[in-house]
């Protein structure tokens, strides 16, 4: 059985994702400490997860129009409600954080770490997440890198 097919695992990794490669007309969170300035246009994106039960590496690719220069993942991250930031930190446009979700839909407890840099016209993270799904240590590893492409078409 895949890992991606237990549902656990799925919400971790697409959460994970969506959080940075859904960037196009998300909400501006309040707390502008926490946000990334991103150039508005079009924007290609590379993601590769590694998870200790996966036997190799999986990268996916991405366009996104990104309708807003003002990008607050932690906010993104936060959203659905079990997830809280533990910790925060910025210096200029990188953002680091660590946080711990509750219970991703029923499941065990999730902690993570990652950090997110931007330059306007270019984008590099990652985030580790660590879960322990029934005595066995998973850990997930993510890191992305998006690129200005121009105008949105």
């Amino acid at each position: 059985m895949s890992a991606l097919s237990n549902p656990v695992m799925r919400v971790l990794c697409a959460s994970a994702i969506a959080a940075f490669l859904a960037l196009g007309g998300l909400p501006v969170s309040a707390q502008a400490a926490d946000q990334i300035t991103l150039k508005k246009g079009l924007w290609n994106f590379e993601t590769t997860s590694v998870m200790s039960m996966m036997p190799e590496p999986k990268t996916g690719r991405s366009s996104e129009c990104i309708k807003d220069d003002r990008f607050d993942p932690l906010a993104e991250m936060t959203k659905g409600g079990d997830c809280k930031i533990q910790e925060r930190s910025r210096s200029g446009q990188t953002l680091k954080w660590k946080m711990l979700c509750s219970n991703a839909m029923g499941g065990p407890p999730m902690e993570g770490s990652g950090e997110m840099t931007s330059t306007g016209d270019s984008v590099t993270g990652k985030m580790v997440s660590r879960i322990d799904m029934a005595g066995s240590p998973i850990e997930i590893d993510i890191t992305w890198k998006g690129r200005f492409a121009g105008p949105c078409k």
